[in-house]
């Protein structure tokens, strides 16, 4: 029976082509089953993931955080920041050796792309907002 996964974050600025996991947490790209699994059985997940546009309206497709359901206890807010860390500043570093190399980087070069989104699913399906300038709830629709 496959393990069930929760959403942690959403990552509107990186568009990952394969996973990459570490122990109870996942950050998976736009089309893993996991993510679109959880987007099948909640409204809040299913508009917040399809809702994503760039400057230009074209459609962005996120990446995700995601915590496997029987993570421990310890598995925190801050074991998910170390290991959106880990993987921005091995991503960075690699971006950075392939610019100064003369190559072109296929990875995002600046840590900022790893940040997450405000907006998160909530448990009743809803949206709520928390950061450092925001606190709000709203309609999936």
């Amino acid at each position: 029976m496959p393990l069930d996964w929760n959403l942690a974050y959403i990552l509107p600025h990186t568009h990952f082509e394969e996973p990459i996991e570490h122990g109870p947490l996942a950050l998976v790209p736009p089309g893993d089953s996991r993510l679109v699994e959880l987007a099948s059985t909640s409204r809040g997940v299913a508009s917040l993931i399809s809702r994503f546009t760039d400057q230009f309206a074209e459609k962005i497709e996120p990446s995700a955080i995601l915590i496997r359901s029987d993570a421990p206890k310890g598995i925190d807010f801050y074991a998910v920041v170390r290991f959106r860390n880990a993987v921005a500043i091995a991503s960075v570093i690699d971006a950075a050796s392939f610019q100064y190399s003369g190559g072109r980087a296929g990875y995002p070069q600046w840590s900022n792309y790893f940040d997450p989104h405000a907006f998160m699913a909530t448990k009743d399906d809803e949206l709520a907002a928390r950061s450092l300038t925001s606190m709000e709830v709203n309609h999936p629709e």
